[in-house]
């Protein structure tokens, strides 16, 4: 009993990526920019931010407060305009 040889031939192998999905990948993109744009305009471009809240109103004051006195010569550790004080470089 002799066995037939069968050329063994392996299957082929599927293309990972092809020409014309190049274009889809990249109009995929364009639309997801598009659209992240028109949601977060309003909070980027016309003086709003993208974080609600008091979290602005909060931290000016510190800014302003930390910027005049660093104008003025000093370094400030403290900030004694908010309750009764508060560590400003902590």
């Amino acid at each position: 009993m002799s066995r037939s040889a069968k050329k063994k031939t392996r299957p082929s192998q599927p293309e990972t990526s092809t020409p014309a999905g190049t274009p889809v990948f990249a109009g995929t993109i364009l639309v997801l920019a598009i659209g992240l744009t028109w949601i977060f305009w309003y909070g980027l471009w016309s003086g709003g931010g993208l974080i609600g809240g008091d979290l602005y109103t909060y931290f000016f004051p510190q800014k302003t407060f930390f910027a005049e006195r660093l104008q003025a010569g000093e370094f400030p550790l403290w900030n004694s305009n908010i309750g009764h004080g508060v560590p400003l470089v902590a």
